[in-house]
């Protein structure tokens, strides 16, 4: 029975628990707790972007941290797709100018 392939996954990023990573101050593994926020601002902050507000249960450092993280495939998907519109743009702007005069 012939094995399937596995295709890479096409997804640019993905999300993380930012509780396990090391907090900014004190450099200690799985000390960050989720804290809520004080602030319109900071509920803005939280709810249009990937940076949640969390607080360190060790020194007590209070901050903002991504919950998003691009990898590198995700990089490279992003590049190419920009690379394509700009040439599909130039391409069709060559097109006009040339069947305009």
């Amino acid at each position: 029975m012939a094995q399937k392939r596995r295709l890479k996954s096409k997804r640019v990023g993905f999300r993380r628990d930012a509780t396990f990573s090391k907090c900014p101050s004190c450099t200690q593994f799985n000390t960050l707790r989720r804290s809520k926020t004080r602030s319109f601002m900071e509920g803005a902050i939280k709810n249009l972007t990937w940076f949640k507000v969390y607080r360190c249960t060790n020194c007590g450092w209070r901050g903002y941290k991504s919950t998003f993280i691009l990898t590198i495939d995700g990089v490279k998907l992003i590049a190419t797709y920009l690379i394509i519109a700009l040439l599909t743009g130039f391409a069709v702007k060559y097109v006009i100018q040339r069947f305009v005069k």
